[in-house]
């Protein structure tokens, strides 16, 4: 079978062509989406066997120490009561045991992912990942989004690591789609944003590409093609008109912002190559994922110690509140996880302890991305009200303020702005008049982000939109059949 991947940011969901045209697959127990979260556990060490040659010298060591502590007494006329050879050794024993056992410890909770990840099967993907986390967050390494680290200036000691993440997560959803519309996937056409993140450019942007090509055919498929995912878009839009007309697609996803102007028509459809159906594209690294970043820096960090100081009057150290929140950067997560020293160390210095003694208990009990959620959902419910009462009873009891629709504004509108920007970029890059805004992606459902596009672009024309995190998946599919299709023939 003919299928389209949407790996997303958010989520990733696969489309199949049947007897009725393209169709999403349910891969999940919500349905056709699963969520881009990935769990493992820690890798679990055993205390090393007792090394009884080193037992033996220990043991030596201890009776020369104590036959020089006898004859010193003895030149003192004092009594000695030691002990025996055989005491020594029991002491001994026992000390070498605890020595292994506190090794295995250090080597649990400072393992890396690239240490827990010894194999892969040990990955739980979406809803199992997600319940795993909530059950036992410190017991693993919980992380979002493995889309965000194709094109990013990481370690190169982390480039393997999700590589490998990659495949298994594309393997879960071709083999979940596989079990439900029982036939083999192999041929596939793969969404990407324009512009995987503008700080790498076009030499990352073939980094990922390659990367994702690797990942799908060690994942199972045999025939690969890529598709810009705003274009994508396009071609589902296309499916349900009657005549021709040229729109702007805006796809504001959870981690990119992709724009493009597309001439599209009922005649245009497998009609082989649409290259020169694509007047303009635009695109980059900005989607949800930052506004809820945003938010929380500027709305909940306050309450963990953002803005206060120390006894020695300096800020409470940013580095550690921004890693605490930067749960779709992976190595700023472990630099996190790695903090805990400091971070106790800073609740004796601050002159609010109870601010920082709450970053402490994030740590502890690994929630930050409960806590990034927490504003996530803010955002969400500000679309609607004017103000929500936030609660984070679960860092603090009595932890409960109030947040405004303008705070979350004035949080944002540096990112409203830039989505603004590349939705105006695509329509100045076209030249062409404008009949119709297709909106797809979760972010584009905020009134908000809806505002800042018009504000950005002035057209007069209406505002339409499909299935918000179904159309990419769809127009893919459909471009695979006629892709796939026209080189068969």
């Amino acid at each position: 079978m003919i299928a389209g991947l949407d790996f997303g940011t958010s989520n990733c969901s696969i489309g199949a062509w049947d007897a009725s045209g393209p169709v999403l697959v349910p891969i999940s127990p919500e349905g056709p989406y699963m969520p881009s979260v990935v769990y493992v556990k820690r890798r679990e060490y055993s205390a090393t066997p007792i090394d009884e040659r080193r037992l033996q010298v220990r043991v030596a060591e201890a009776l020369r120490d104590e036959s020089t502590r006898r004859t010193a007494a003895k030149k003192r006329g004092e009594a000695y009561h030691g002990l025996s050879e055989e005491e020594i050794q029991t002491r001994e024993r026992r000390i070498m045991t605890h020595e292994a056992v506190a090794a295995a410890e250090r080597d649990y909770s400072s393992q890396t992912l690239a240490d827990a990840i010894h194999d892969t099967s040990q990955l739980m993907f979406g809803e199992d990942a997600i319940r795993e986390n909530i059950l036992a967050p410190g017991e693993g390494f919980y992380f979002k989004s493995p889309k965000l680290f194709l094109a990013s200036d990481v370690q190169p000691r982390y480039i393997g690591v999700f590589t490998n993440v990659i495949t298994a997560m594309i393997a879960e959803v071709r083999e979940r789609a596989e079990a439900k519309s029982k036939q083999k996937l192999t041929t596939v056409a793969i969404g990407h944003p324009v512009m995987y993140s503008s700080v790498t450019g076009a030499a990352g942007n073939r980094r990922a590409l390659d990367i994702m090509e690797k990942s799908a055919h060690d994942a199972g498929f045999k025939d690969i093609t890529f598709l810009p995912e705003p274009f994508a878009a396009a071609l589902n839009y296309e499916m349900g008109i009657a005549s021709e007309e040229v729109i702007l697609v805006v796809d504001v996803g959870g981690g990119t912002t992709d724009c493009a102007v597309v001439r599209v028509g009922p005649g245009r459809a497998f009609g082989g190559a649409r290259d020169k159906d694509v007047l303009s594209y635009a695109g980059d690294r900005i989607g949800g994922v930052d506004l809820d970043f945003h938010l929380a820096w500027q709305s909940l960090m306050p309450h963990f110690g953002k803005g206060t100081q120390t006894s020695d009057g300096l800020p409470v150290p940013h580095p550690l509140l921004i890693n605490a929140i930067s749960v779709n950067d992976f190595p700023a997560q472990e630099r996190f996880r790695k903090s805990g020293a400091e971070l106790r160390e800073l609740v004796k210095r601050a002159k609010a302890p109870e601010k920082v003694a709450r970053l402490v208990t994030l740590w502890e009990q690994a929630l930050q991305f409960r806590l990034v959620r927490s504003a996530e959902l803010a955002k969400v419910n500000l679309s609607a009200a004017e103000r929500v009462d936030l609660s984070l009873d679960y860092v603090d009891p009595e932890l409960i303020f109030p947040l405004t629709r303008d705070e979350l504004m004035n949080a944002i509108d540096g990112d409203l702005n830039r989505i603004g920007a590349l939705a105006r970029e695509a329509v100045q890059r076209a030249g062409a008049k404008i009949d119709h805004i297709f909106l797809t992606g979760g972010t584009s459902r905020s009134p908000a982000v809806v505002q800042a596009i018009r504000d950005a672009i002035r057209l007069d024309v209406p505002v339409l939109r499909g299935d918000d995190f179904g159309s990419v998946t769809v127009g893919l599919t459909q471009y695979a059949k006629g892709f796939f299709g026209s080189r068969n023939r």
